[in-house]
């Protein structure tokens, strides 16, 4: 076999590729965005989020998720996403796990379907952008044939030929086969665009992800904070009916003693069925959070959650508002993912220009044909070999528009991702706002409602105190333990206020997802 003709061809190939650049992933095309040199499957210029700064470890609230006590199996939801339960016993709670909020974002990092979904589309983009970095090597394609042939027009010929005349008769068995080479020197910028297409749909992808994890570590903050509040309403519920039995039986022993009356025991029992009402409401309210709280971290079909952790507040905010502000600016994933959109905009314009624009292609093919019989005794030659190389210039001369459509098509989107950044830019600057508002006036609020619940508690003990002395009446006491309950649900929603706050303060600036208790470092001047 004659390999000449093959080795010129591959030579050729070589000759051009390093004229471009030395390697085929290093072809850059006029007019084109850069290529990648990297490995594939990797986009340069991918966001990294500036480092955090830690607060110090004294501080409120700041928990290590190194030093985290072991989850119980039965906790974790099943393997497979598809698996539904069928019986009532496989629904059934069993487990009752007592979590800490840092735990608790533990297990939402592992186990969450949302983050889960959007690691999937990450995967699925990186091999995109692989996929569409193949146009940057030459393909390579071999086909092959073995038949056996006898003709019908042969036989029939054979026939009618006279006698003694020459007549090729008989089956023809050949083996055949192509090897092509094909490779686009240039595309008129369409391998370009789309491999950058294909960068920036990975980039949004990790960015997706990136919000993803932000929005989850909010959402099962704040889920964390209201399963805490209803407990702390049921405990509150608990001590409204402790103080309402207490004040029920002081006025019935009044009564019994002849110095009390029908009416303030008919006070006294509206009063413990009211309390009584709200504390049934409150522990409706505890099982729905345990849901909610449970449905974020995608547990197991028998389990259920309770809070571990104290009522306190989870840290401080020491950043200004102003620079409070650019770190939104600059962190924020979904202003990044504008940006992204801008520069797939601007490839979609480059592809769709590649119409008109010159495309340049080297091609190589070689044939080869075997023939083991031959009516005609052609198998007498045995072997025979073929080859065709060159060069293949194309252009479009007229597409009635269409190109020059696509770019203003494309002109318009990005215009109108300018505008889209424009409006998250805006919209980050009031999250942030809003969140440091609602973060100092719940700071302010603490301190007012704790004074306040000593002083409810304090009116409380000098109102019972006067009512079995015969000084007061039971309307004052019912009055003050109202008062009581409110102070103490005052203080509780003080408090998870301002931890919902800081939530939504380090959710507004980008925090990195999953760093509960910590806070960034100031943007640089």
């Amino acid at each position: 076999m004659n390999w000449s003709p093959i080795r010129w061809c591959l030579c050729g190939l070589l000759a051009v590729t390093v004229a471009y650049g030395g390697s085929p992933a290093g072809i850059a095309e006029t007019g084109e965005t850069e290529l990648p040199t990297a490995n594939p499957g990797q986009v340069p210029g991918l966001p990294h989020l500036p480092p955090v700064t830690p607060v110090p470890p004294n501080s409120p609230g700041v928990q290590d998720f190194q030093n985290l006590p072991p989850l119980l199996a039965p906790v974790l939801p099943e393997e497979n996403p598809l698996a539904t339960p069928t019986t009532p016993a496989e629904v059934e709670i069993k487990t009752d796990q007592a979590l800490s909020l840092p735990q608790a974002l533990a297990l939402a990092a592992q186990t969450n379907r949302n983050l889960q979904a959007a690691r999937a589309q990450i995967d699925a983009a990186r091999a995109g952008l692989r996929q569409a970095q193949a146009a940057l090597f030459p393909t390579l394609d071999f086909q092959s044939n073995f038949q056996r042939t006898e003709s019908a027009q042969s036989e029939i010929s054979a026939r009618l030929a006279p006698p003694g005349a020459a007549v090729n008769e008989g089956a023809s068995l050949t083996w055949d086969g192509v090897l092509r080479l094909n490779y686009n020197i240039y595309t008129g910028g369409q391998r370009g665009a789309r491999i950058q297409q294909a960068q920036e749909q990975l980039r949004q992808a990790i960015l997706n992800a990136v919000q993803v994890a932000q929005e989850l570590q909010l959402n099962v903050s704040n889920a964390y904070y209201d399963l805490q509040d209803a407990d702390a309403q049921v405990t509150i519920g608990q001590s409204a009916v402790r103080n309402a039995e207490v004040s029920l039986r002081d006025a019935q022993a009044q009564l019994r003693a002849g110095v009390g009356t029908q009416f303030a025991v008919l006070q006294a029992q509206v009063q413990l069925a009211n309390a009584q009402q709200q504390l049934v409401n409150a522990q409706r309210n505890r099982a729905v959070a345990q849901r909610n709280l449970v449905q974020i971290l995608s547990l197991g079909n028998q389990v259920t959650v309770t809070a571990a952790d104290p009522i306190e507040t989870a840290g401080q905010w020491t950043i200004p508002l102003e620079e409070s502000i650019i770190l939104g600016w600059q962190q924020r994933p979904e202003l990044m993912v504008q940006l992204s959109q801008r520069r797939f905009q601007q490839a979609q314009r480059e592809l769709a220009l590649a119409g008109i624009r010159p495309n340049l292609s080297l091609f190589a093919r070689t044939d080869y044909l075997r023939f083991y019989e031959s009516p005609t005794g052609l198998d007498k030659g045995g072997f025979g070999q073929g080859y065709v190389f060159g060069l293949q210039l194309s252009f479009t001369l007229f597409d009635g528009g269409a190109a020059f459509a696509g770019a203003r098509q494309a002109e318009a989107n990005i215009a109108v991702a300018d505008i889209n950044y424009a409006n998250a830019r805006n919209q980050v600057r009031f999250q942030v706002e809003q969140a440091l508002s609602d973060l100092r006036a719940n700071e302010t609020n603490i301190k007012t409602a704790a004074l306040a619940l000593e002083q409810a508690n304090e009116s409380l003990r000098l109102a019972r105190l006067r009512f079995q002395a015969g000084v007061g009446t039971q309307t004052d006491v019912i009055n003050q333990e109202n008062a009581l309950t409110q102070a103490q649900g005052n203080l509780v929603n003080a408090v998870l206020g301002y931890n919902r706050a800081l939530a939504a303060l380090q959710r507004a600036v980008g925090n990195p997802p999953f760093h509960f208790g910590r806070q960034p470092a100031p943007p640089s001047p």
